[in-house]
């Protein structure tokens, strides 16, 4: 998986499970504005996006370590 194949989930919104990103407490779901994969731990991507919550509202601004195959799971749902 690489940069631009996880681009299709820019400005989507994603869940993600509390045991797919790091110190997960409860699922996650972001409006996604940045993807970086990271070099120094290889299957983590760092993630950048806002808040979303059941309603669809936006709050606040998150950064957090994700599994890549989990990026690719949401990605492959489009």
């Amino acid at each position: 998986m690489n940069d631009l194949e996880l681009d299709v989930l820019l400005g989507k919104v994603v869940i993600v499970d509390e045991n797919d990103y790091m110190y997960g407490m409860g699922p996650l779901r972001l409006r996604l504005e940045r993807i970086t994969l990271l070099r120094s731990e290889p299957g983590w991507a760092l993630v950048a996006g806002l808040m979303v919550d059941f309603r669809g509202d936006h709050h606040q601004s998150r950064e957090v370590m994700v599994r890549i195959g989990a990026l690719s799971a949401c990605a492959a749902r489009l």
